[in-house]
């Protein structure tokens, strides 16, 4: 990332899931610039392989990487927030998970239209 790219929290998560994942190792992390409101702060995001993401009745093949969120009023700071990012062409963000004070949060991508690598393409999936 260039010294003067800063992102909020959304286009920070689209500008990850464009790395090269495929060069990267276990436990390797990257260093993003991210503005909150009117605090600039720079958040690691550390790779954690491949995992396959259950959708439906398939087994999706995804990258999967995580941070902390500090000195947040609602995400539990001592649990990663963990990402699922699709290993396909257009890679998607399928699944965010974040602990938070009263439990967990879920976001899950159910469907879409538009993308010309699907992530339920026959290559990228094997069921379950």
């Amino acid at each position: 990332v260039k010294e003067q790219e800063l992102f909020d929290a959304l286009s920070a998560l689209y500008y990850i899931r464009t790395l090269k994942f495929d060069s990267m190792e276990i436990g390797d992390s990257i260093e993003i610039r991210l503005i909150n409101g009117n605090k600039k702060l720079t958040q690691t995001v550390y790779y954690n392989g491949l995992a396959s993401l259950e959708k439906g009745e398939d087994l999706i093949e995804c990258f999967k990487f995580s941070t902390f969120i500090v000195n947040n009023k609602i995400i539990n700071e001592d649990s990663p927030v963990e990402v699922w990012v699709s290993k396909t062409k257009d890679p998607l963000p399928l699944q965010i998970i974040a602990d938070i004070r009263v439990g967990t949060i879920i976001i899950s991508l159910v469907n879409f239209t538009n993308n010309i690598d699907a992530f339920w393409a026959e290559e990228y999936r094997q069921k379950k």
